[in-house]
């Protein structure tokens, strides 16, 4: 996995103790950066991420398969796609 998905589009993998594969939304949003896009893909399906700031809120569009189970604040988020705003 590389630098720019796990840190700026802020996909990591989150393996649990019985090595079952899960995902964390987990950017940093860099000061030097208003947006990014790109897709990650697994052996389960594809995880297209989004965002864009503007000010101090920056809106988040994520897309993944039904079988890919990707967390943000601990919250599973539901398949297909998903919209929602970060305020820093």
């Amino acid at each position: 996995m590389s630098w720019f998905i796990k840190t700026i589009l802020g996909v990591r993998i989150n393996a649990d103790k019985l090595g079952e594969v899960k995902f964390k939304f987990e950017p940093q949003f860099i000061d030097e950066l208003t947006f990014a896009e790109g897709n990650y893909e697994t052996v389960k399906g594809n995880i297209y991420v989004k965002w864009e700031k503007k000010g101090n809120i920056v809106d988040v569009i994520i897309n993944k398969a039904q079988c890919i189970e990707l967390l943000y604040e601990g919250m599973p988020l539901p398949d297909g796609e998903s919209r929602f705003s970060v305020t820093l």
